[in-house]
């Protein structure tokens, strides 16, 4: 017997494709009629489409990583640095 809560929802069976996970995708042709559109790199992409973009040769971003839109990206969050302030302060105590 098994009791929820009348405000709980539920779902109980089994997955119906188990093998999923194990199938391929073979071409790009194939994913693109599942949906998928291509992922394209901002480093490969003109300096008005992306701020990685524009340069000589596939290198690194010139300066510090940016979304499309300008916002820096891959910094440490606060929680982060505020964890890593604390062990600073523990060190040195």
């Amino acid at each position: 017997m098994l009791k929820l809560h009348k405000f709980c929802v539920a779902v109980s069976g089994i997955v119906s494709n188990v093998d999923n996970h194990i199938t391929r995708i073979e071409k790009a042709g194939k994913n693109r009629n599942l949906g998928f559109r291509p992922k394209v790199r901002g480093v490969a992409m003109n300096p008005c489409d992306h701020p990685h973009g524009g340069g000589e040769g596939t290198g690194s971003p010139p300066a510090a990583h940016k979304t499309p839109w300008g916002k820096l990206t891959k910094i440490p969050t606060k929680r982060k640095k505020a964890y890593l302030l604390r062990k600073k302060l523990q060190r040195i105590g």
